[in-house]
């Protein structure tokens, strides 16, 4: 009768422990799970880069945002997407143009710059 009693409770109290165990498993796979979802929202800027005295665009300008670069088209036109929110260094440049360098801020939407570049002066330029 002892054996048999002793028997029983060891059977009890296993049952208890593995239920125990299993319990913080089952309570927590009965909750509602809570998804986080990351939206990766990207900008894109465009514009123009022009002569500051003619107004002509500008074509062969390499524009730089950030790290991505892109030349200008025949009209001066260029765009750059995939970029990140927030403020990116951009600076123009072309070997008869002085470089222009400043700070753009890329928003959700639309982007828009018009760059104005001053020539070089050459030797060849001087007045007599």
């Amino acid at each position: 009768m002892r054996r048999c009693r002793a028997t029983a409770v060891l059977v009890a109290v296993s049952i208890i422990a593995v239920a125990l165990m299993l319990y913080p498993a089952y309570a927590t796979s009965a909750q509602p799970h809570e998804q986080t979802y990351v939206a990766y929202v990207e900008g894109y800027v465009e514009g123009y880069v022009m002569d500051a005295a003619s107004g002509e665009g500008l074509s062969g300008v390499t524009v730089l945002v950030g790290e991505t670069s892109m030349e200008t088209n025949i009209s001066g036109y260029f765009r750059i997407d995939g970029l990140s929110l927030g403020d990116h260094p951009i600076k123009a440049s072309s070997d008869e143009y002085k470089s222009f360098i400043s700070t753009l801020s890329v928003t959700e939407g639309e982007n828009s710059v018009l760059i104005r570049m001053d020539p070089i002066a050459s030797e060849f330029d001087a007045t007599c």
